[in-house]
């Protein structure tokens, strides 16, 4: 892969009182990261966000020899196949190795993040890494609502508010669109109005409301649980009530307070926020749990969507739904500052999502954020985000041309990847020649892109020249967009601006 080859050796490493500070942001398809050595030096390395290594075998084995010592019963994958040849010895081969010629995948036992460190560092899996201070930004909770893999969620509100979701505030994005996608519904359950003058008995309506959620985690397997009360920013006791009886009745299922979250006076906002805050907990906590720094040697902290850093355990989902691209904007300000600029147009294009904001000396934020049809109150940095990356998957339906929002992700990827992946951007900028096989970092095979056109070609009776012409027009159109959110439609000329293209796609258009 194209990754930095200086290593620092293990017993440098080692050293007692090195710390090592490490910067990573792990998107949809690649996770990169930059590491500084006790000794000053600068390492990066750059690794398929699903933790794999991708390249070449040899007949002396991987084509990387560095890593072979380091990866040592990392699983040796066939990409094209998917079959698997064992595992990486102390020698860097395996029993029955692949064909010479053949594009592999080193299959480590850990998460994309932990494989960077582990390489950036020169420590083998099995060897406890060297002390270091880590700060992460990812695009895991932007991606999983892009692409509408979040889990699933079980709403608790007040009874006679069943609709609040499914109703929303009536906004139409788009007045004069024909194909009107609604945003995801979700299971409710119901408690009746907290009336002292009813009689009712508060256990029978925990017991009540306990069934009708059991029945309903039945129906929806892996659900998070979600309680919003209407009146709950003034008197949130009932509401923590509810959560705290249901966390104790069903453990291990993810309970969230709407109040906890976002204690603002609006229902709506509030629903929206905690349903999408618990939808996000499985997948944020996972990716974290890997990183869980050891007490007293490490320390680990996580870019929130403010632009800020909190330490992992106490970043809550919803604030790391902007994270990568935050750490972005931040970023791209300091080289602004650096090069005398003043007033700037972010471009981030990642392999799911692109991200575009406008600075002008300081960085905007705004107090509700919007991705994929999810909203959540939490501040964050003002960020325009659209579901086209370089891994956004390019098809026809209904005989319109369609790019995003679903994505191949570092696993199968993009055609061109070898994998049995999709049409993607990428294969469209590889086709199209905008990309360099010779620099793009990983193997990238043309002619299966090709054959994934044709397909699309033949299927939908269109040439593949205006294929490839159509499905560039069309996410380039949707960038500019993006751009004309933040700057024209708001009054500002984008000329009087730099703009900064970033990301792992970022050089593609």
């Amino acid at each position: 892969m194209d990754t930095d080859q200086r290593h620092s050796p293990p017993e440098a490493a080692s050293s007692p009182d090195a710390v090592w500070q490490v910067r990573i942001d792990t998107g949809g398809t690649f996770t990169d990261c930059i590491a500084h050595a006790p000794d000053g030096r600068v390492v990066r390395r750059k690794v398929l966000s699903s933790g794999r290594i991708r390249g070449t075998w040899s007949a002396d084995g991987f084509e990387d020899p560095t890593l072979e010592s380091l990866l040592v019963g990392a699983e040796v994958e066939e990409v094209a196949t998917r079959r698997r040849f064992g595992r990486l010895d102390a020698g860097g081969g395996t029993a029955m190795g692949p064909p010479a010629g053949t594009i592999v995948d080193l299959v480590a036992p850990v998460d994309a993040p932990r494989l960077a460190m582990h390489l950036a560092m020169a420590t083998p899996l099995d060897r406890p890494l060297p002390p270091f201070h880590l700060r992460i930004a990812t695009t895991r909770a932007t991606n999983a609502l892009l692409e509408r893999t979040t889990a699933p969620v079980i709403l608790v509100t007040t009874e006679g508010l069943e609709d609040l979701v499914r109703i929303g505030d009536q906004t139409r994005p788009d007045l004069f669109a024909l194909d009107i996608r609604p945003s995801r519904q979700v299971p409710v359950a119901t408690v009746p109005w907290p009336r002292s003058d009813e009689g009712r008995s508060p256990q029978r309506d925990l017991d009540g409301l306990l069934e009708t959620v059991r029945e309903l985690t039945t129906r929806h397997p892996g659900a998070t649980i979600a309680v919003s009360l209407l009146h709950a920013w003034r008197d949130p006791s009932v509401e923590r009530t509810l959560a705290n009886h249901l966390r104790s009745a069903l453990p291990g299922i993810a309970v969230l307070g709407g109040a906890e979250r976002s204690p603002g006076i609006r229902l709506l906002p509030r629903t929206r926020t905690a349903i999408a805050d618990v939808s996000l907990e499985p997948i944020v906590r996972s990716f974290f749990e890997d990183l869980r720094p050891r007490p007293g040697v490490d320390h680990v902290d996580a870019m929130t969507s403010q632009g800020g850093l909190v330490p992992i355990d106490r970043s809550p989902p919803c604030e790391a739904l902007l994270s990568g691209p935050a750490a972005g904007v931040i970023g791209a300000m300091a080289v602004a500052r650096r090069l005398g600029v003043d007033s700037i147009v972010t471009f981030d294009m990642g392999g799911t999502s692109t991200d575009v904001a406008r600075a002008a000396g300081r960085v905007d934020l705004r107090d509700e954020t919007t991705v994929g049809d999810a909203t959540v109150r939490v501040p964050g940095v003002d960020i325009d985000t659209i579901a086209a990356g370089g891994g956004s998957i390019c098809r026809v339906v209904d005989d319109r041309l369609e790019v995003g929002p679903r994505s191949a992700g570092a696993d199968p990827g993009p055609a061109c990847y070898g994998a049995g992946g999709p049409l993607t951007l990428t294969d469209v900028n590889l086709l199209r020649g905008r990309l360099d096989p010779a620099r793009f970092g990983v193997p990238v095979d043309e002619d299966a892109a090709r054959r994934a056109l044709d397909r699309i070609a033949a299927d939908s009776n269109r040439l593949p020249a205006d294929l490839l012409a159509g499905f560039a027009a069309l996410a380039d159109e949707r960038m500019a967009e993006a751009i004309r959110n933040v700057a024209t439609r708001r009054g500002v000329d984008p000329g009087d601006h730099v703009l900064v293209a970033f990301g792992g796609a970022g050089g593609q258009h």
